[in-house]
């Protein structure tokens, strides 16, 4: 067919027009001073319209604008001002303040960390893109922060501070003044640390090149900034001994305990090893019933059971381990024992952090055997039962093993086994969570997660964050909002982290329910790190295949109470 010379000729018009207007984007885009494409990316992300963005690219540019200033003492005075207000439970204060930062400088993380804090615990506001922010901005940070090689490369001391957060170590001096440090042509804040967990002592590195050439031009050198803590809490009351009104019933507390609060059906006492009892002493199977109801919610998965003998009564102790305490989700695991008195409407209920359940045996066998009851009605037994040390049930640390020994994973506490496959093992976690871990072929595995992911309204919230395990192992992190979860299609908002290491021996799979995403970060963040490989790879067994992809359903080995759920619809 003959194209006529007309059409031709209105077709070329069309391309040099077409071709002339691209060209003009183009250079418009190329044009755009540093201050426009920084606010263009921003007004993107703050809408919602640009989940594509290299952060590490982002805080670069920044630095080349001319609103960049890591020294503002007035910016510092209003974040310490916004942490204080936090502290003193002053939300809508410390939201002004923030909103009046981030207009400033969008990309200051430790901003980021305090809103979602606030949103987290008022319930309002967008906790979760304010965590995932503050987890951009602190995965876009080079480095390792071990060494002058490996500094973590910032531009602003609030990503120092935001930093520690991150890691969980705190200035071991808070009085010190840290001074930039000139190394091998370079700048750096080398800040001694202790651990928040375990309080070891170590040097955390950070190159401050770029603010401190900045400051040098425009302001004062650079310090780190401090963070004022909230205010001291008031002397607490010492409490040894409790007795009813009745004079039927009395406790003796072992040393260490301070009366918190008193309430009309039970009684609050902070207890030694950082833990907490509550003394129910009315209205006893509501108050305990509300304590079960609570540690099942969490959920709470029951670690053993023990008896015990305590003077002319009868005992029983459940321990219990759940994420976060009755008082604060604050994602890390405690220790809950539910302790009843055969006959008696009188219990305790006491709360440890997991770690400190060893340390505590000797005062909470005190605690426990320190009840005395003498009923009205009866009359005095001839025989007195002695005092019997009750055996406290033992809650050990999870592990797994894959089965060629490549990997081990350590588990948060409070899991339980659930369904297992080959190449596929299920746990049922804090948060109302499922961890998938999966060995063999990983990458097939993987991507068929990925594609059920899809067809479950599957929508990545950020690039992949980047990390390194405990054992130095490079990973990363895709981070997906779904509808429903791998299990089931019910409707239900979802975020699923798919975690791949550069060992492709292992990897994971977790999902937990939206709402609680952001209390699920405490041990997730421990999981994903926690990793580690042998140190020589396994030769790869011919009978480790890849899955093949599934036409229809995955159909699993039958098992007593579990089925794998199907990876595609």
């Amino acid at each position: 067919m003959k194209i006529p010379f007309r059409m031709v000729k209105t077709i070329f018009m069309l391309i040099l027009i077409w071709s002339y207007f691209f060209s003009q984007a183009i250079v418009y885009s190329q044009n755009l001073t540093p201050d426009e494409e920084y606010i263009s990316i921003i007004e993107k992300i703050k809408k919602g319209e640009d989940t594509e963005t290299d952060y590490t690219k982002l805080r670069m540019l920044y630095t080349q604008t001319s609103f960049y200033q890591p020294e503002s003492p007035e910016r510092d005075e209003n974040i310490l001002k916004m942490a204080q207000a936090w502290f003193d439970k002053h939300n809508d204060e410390a939201i002004e303040l923030g909103n009046q930062l981030l207009e400033g400088e969008y990309l200051n993380p430790f901003v980021h960390d305090l809103f979602a804090k606030i949103y987290k615990e008022s319930g309002e506001g967008d906790s979760l893109f304010h965590l995932l922010m503050f987890i951009n901005i602190i995965a876009s940070i080079q480095g390792d922060g071990k060494s002058y090689e490996t500094a973590y490369q910032v531009i602003s001391t609030w990503e120092e501070k935001a930093m520690m957060t991150f890691v969980q170590v705190t200035p071991a001096d808070q009085d010190q003044v840290f001074e930039p440090n000139l190394h091998d042509g370079h700048y750096f804040h080398v800040i001694q640390v202790k651990a928040d967990e375990t309080g070891e002592i170590s040097d955390l590195y950070f190159n401050i090149d770029i603010p401190y050439q900045k400051a040098q031009q425009t302001g004062p050198i650079m310090t780190t900034p401090v963070i004022i803590p909230p205010p001291p809490t008031p002397a607490l009351q010492p409490i040894t001994t409790y007795t009813d009104p009745t004079g039927q019933f009395s406790i003796h507390f072992p040393a260490g305990f301070s009366l918190l609060a008193s309430q009309t059906n039970l009684i609050q006492c902070m207890a030694p090893n950082n833990g907490n009892l509550y003394l129910i002493i009315s209205d006893y199977a509501n108050t305990m019933k509300a304590f079960s109801d609570e540690i099942i919610k969490r959920p709470g998965s029951l670690s053993g059971e023990s008896q015990f003998q305590a003077g002319n009564l009868s005992g029983k102790i459940q321990l219990y381990t759940m994420s976060g305490s009755f008082q604060v989700l604050d994602g890390k695991s405690y220790a809950v024992l539910l302790v009843t008195y055969a006959g008696i409407d009188y219990g305790l209920v006491v709360v440890l952090p997991t770690e400190s359940y060893s340390a505590a045996q000797n005062w909470l066998s005190a605690l426990v055997t320190g009840i005395q009851y003498q009923p009205t009605t009866s009359s005095p037994s001839a025989v007195v039962t002695p005092t019997v040390t009750p055996t406290f049930p033992v809650t050990t640390s999870l592990e797994y093993t894959a089965p060629d020994g490549s990997f081990q994973v350590s588990l948060p506490a409070g899991s339980s086994k659930g369904g297992e496959w080959p190449n596929i093992v299920e746990y049922q976690t804090p948060s109302q969570g499922t961890l998938y871990i999966l060995s063999g072929d990983t990458v097939g595995t993987l991507n068929l997660f990925r594609q059920d992911l899809t067809q479950k309204q599957g929508k990545m919230l950020s690039q992949p964050v980047l990390f390194q395990t405990n054992e130095g192992d490079q990973g990363s992190m895709e981070v997906s909002t779904m509808v429903g979860s791998f299990q089931t299609a019910d409707g239900k908002d979802y975020i699923s982290f798919l975690v791949s290491y550069e060992r492709p021996e292992g990897a994971l799979v977790i999902i937990v329910p939206n709402n609680l995403y952001t209390e699920a970060q405490g041990w997730i963040s421990p999981l994903i790190t926690s990793v580690t490989f042998q140190a020589v790879q396994p030769t790869p067994s011919p009978f480790l295949t890849p899955v093949s992809t599934p036409t229809a359903t995955v159909t699993p080995p039958p098992l007593p109470t579990e089925t794998l759920p199907p990876l595609s619809d």
